[in-house]
């Protein structure tokens, strides 16, 4: 049920001629006007945070809803409602609505099994603690030095200090081997459009099955280029540490027992369990068990930042999108680090 209050407003083709009329009185007021591309657009002076739903109907009886949800600015919003060049019908009617509060949904819409809280990306800055730039990234200024193509990618990377630039130069950077990108630095280019176009372009020397990665992220051991924990394959295999209760969707704490030691703060780790029948998959780039001489996959996986240990429990940073059960050998793998 939406609650607030409505305004309407209603297009007449008569002769040619537009016009608009709200007919049920509120405090603000929706109208009818041409921009200058010729469109039909509705106007309305918005409250700051208010929702607002946007309806449209024939016979004042019969209401379609045309967009559901924009929130008031504290200036005019316009929503186009025919384009340019568009033959609408001869009478057409709008409205629209204020939500008391955000846009509702209907109790039992969803499986409250299929929802997770979903909120990636950088959310602080917490190794300088700097405001986020727009785009959510965290604001680097220091520049430690400036590379030109042929220079050493790594040992750059190596040398600068944490929490500060290494500035790229347009053109193309060949490294003889993957570029380890496993410092809290900034390998920052002169733009994505690439070389040819007065970008930055990075390449690897090296090819398959040698390496093909151009750029890792994170540290593995000298020799490897995929993190052990998620990619169980060959020499890449890294065990896991079987969880002693289930970890719960929603919630951030997996028990593990006395293996918790084996994790501190700043770890990145995986968390996973053994299919079922309900799920089929690929086999390849996953962990896998070999239960009674049977390969069992390990499809239903999380990507996790443990952000503090205290006796047996392991607190991660963001919550579990899925239940992980003791029942189909959850388990806990640390990704490598440098210490």
């Amino acid at each position: 049920m939406k609650t607030g209050l409505t305004t309407i407003a209603m297009r007449l083709l008569l002769a040619g001629a537009l016009f608009a009329s709200n007919a049920i009185a509120a405090d603000f007021q929706a109208r009818l006007e041409r921009d200058s591309a010729g469109n039909l657009v509705l106007r309305w002076a918005s409250e700051s945070g208010k929702h607002y739903v946007l309806e449209t109907s024939p016979d004042l009886i019969t209401w379609t809803a045309l967009e559901d949800g924009p929130v008031g600015t504290g200036a005019d919003l316009t929503r186009t409602v025919l384009a340019a060049g568009t033959d609408g019908a001869a009478r057409t009617f709008w409205r629209v609505s204020t939500l008391a509060s955000g846009p509702i949904i209907p109790v039992g819409l969803f499986d409250p099994n299929l929802i997770t809280t979903w909120n990636p990306g950088i959310l602080a800055d917490s190794q300088l603690g700097l405001a986020l730039t727009e785009r959510k990234l965290p604001t680097r200024t220091t520049i430690f030095r400036t590379l030109q193509p042929g220079d050493d990618l790594n040992a750059a990377i190596q040398a600068c200090p944490e929490g500060s630039v290494i500035q790229l130069a347009p053109g193309r950077f060949t490294s003889p081997t993957t570029v380890m990108l496993n410092r809290g630095i900034v390998l920052r280019g002169s733009g994505s459009q690439g070389a040819d176009a007065g970008g930055t372009t990075i390449a690897c020397a090296e090819s398959w099955p040698d390496n093909d990665t151009v750029v890792q992220i994170g540290y593995t051991p000298a020799g490897y280029t995929a993190d052990s924990a998620c990619y169980d394959y060959g020499s890449f295999a890294k065990g896991s540490f079987l969880l002693a209760a289930d970890a719960v969707k929603g919630s951030t704490t997996i028990k593990i027992g006395a293996n918790a030691a084996q994790f501190k703060a700043g770890d990145f780790a995986l968390i996973d369990q053994r299919d079922d029948a309900e799920i089929t998959a690929a086999a390849m780039f996953k962990r896998e068990d070999s239960v009674a001489g049977r390969q069992v996959l390990r499809s239903i996986s999380q990507r996790v930042e443990i952000a503090s240990v205290a006796g047996d429990t392991v607190t991660v940073a963001s919550p579990l999108h899925w239940t992980f059960s003791t029942a189909k050998s959850a388990g806990l793998a640390r990704s490598p680090r440098a210490s």
